[in-house]
């Protein structure tokens, strides 16, 4: 009988060749599959959802093969078509000479994207993304003094700051705001998307606070309140689903 070690190299090798029916040979009928993007599924999804990546694998160039029991662990880096090079573990368990079950852990890409010392995010690569500390929503409006007075109402509290002639700000926090600006020629073409604790307790007040709230719609990860300003920019608030 073939060793684990072996039939978990030919099942890679399978890949590389493209050969269906020698990956079929090694696959058990009762196999499932794991990684961070599949939670156990069954040996047709895995053919459905990983064979096809078949046809972008050039090679494999295996690190370690080591047995242990029904386990083997497979470290390897992956060549794909592009020349992409990437570095993943697995797990796979093998039982009468067939895989019933594997175990995916992502690595990394090869070369690594940070540098040799340094991490992504850290001090020591500074330039690979921007450091925020505050967003703001922009929305503009024909009449700053009108406009104020529905934001208003509709948060519940008056303007932040106006740090110049014809713009409002409300703070949310130290890391988000809106920002309220006069410029009637781009008035009522912006959305600015509110996500609420409860969609059903904001409804309320804003009843009244002497608004018309549409209805509660659901959508496919939310449900939502739409409303339009008074220069008509669509104001969405939205909770997810539980």
């Amino acid at each position: 009988m073939t060793d684990n070690a072996s039939i978990a190299r030919d099942s890679y090798l399978a890949y590389v060749s493209g050969d269906r029916a020698a990956i079929e040979a090694l696959i058990a009928p009762d196999f499932h599959f794991t990684s961070p993007l599949d939670n156990r599924i069954d040996r047709k999804a895995y053919f459905e959802r990983c064979w096809p990546n078949s046809g972008n694998i050039k090679d494999f160039r295996f690190e370690r093969i080591v047995p242990a029991g029904d386990d083997v662990v497979v470290t390897y880096v992956g060549e794909a078509m592009s020349g992409r090079k990437f570095r993943n573990t697995e797990v796979l368990t093998v039982r009468g000479g067939r895989i019933v079950e594997a175990e995916v852990y992502f690595g990394w890409n090869v070369p690594h994207d940070a540098p040799e010392g340094g991490s992504l995010g850290s001090d020591s690569d500074a330039g690979a993304s921007m450091k925020l500390t505050t967003v703001y929503a922009n929305l503009n409006c024909s009449n700053l003094e009108t406009s104020t007075d529905w934001f208003a109402r509709l948060f519940g509290r008056v303007a932040d700051a106006t740090p110049m002639q014809g713009l409002a700000e409300w703070h949310h926090g130290k890391t988000a705001g809106l920002q309220l600006f006069e410029n009637a020629q781009n008035a009522g073409k912006g959305t600015l998307t509110l996500f609420v604790e409860n969609l059903e307790d904001e409804r309320e007040r804003l009843e009244k606070a002497s608004f018309q709230p549409g209805a509660i719609e659901p959508a496919t990860y939310v449900r939502l309140l739409r409303m339009r300003d008074p220069d008509g920019n669509l104001v969405v608030l939205a909770q997810p689903k539980s």
